[in-house]
């Protein structure tokens, strides 16, 4: 899960970014170091995201290839 908060300053919100990082690096399962390298993309950085259907979607999808 990644945990963000809206530049709008309207709240917080949570992804869940497992099967798309998944789907994005050809992997079938999630190693500590893909979550390291993850973690070094996004922390402090400004992403693009947008809800749908009450869901959360990470337009950016540069921060999960790894």
């Amino acid at each position: 899960m990644i945990d963000f908060i809206r530049t709008d300053d309207l709240g917080w919100g949570t992804i869940s970014a497992r099967r798309l990082t998944l789907y994005v690096n050809n992997r079938e399962k999630i190693t500590e170091s893909l979550v390291e390298a993850i973690k070094q993309k996004i922390t402090g950085k400004t992403a693009r995201v947008i809800m749908s259907n009450g869901e959360w979607f990470l337009l950016d999808m540069s921060i999960l290839k790894i």
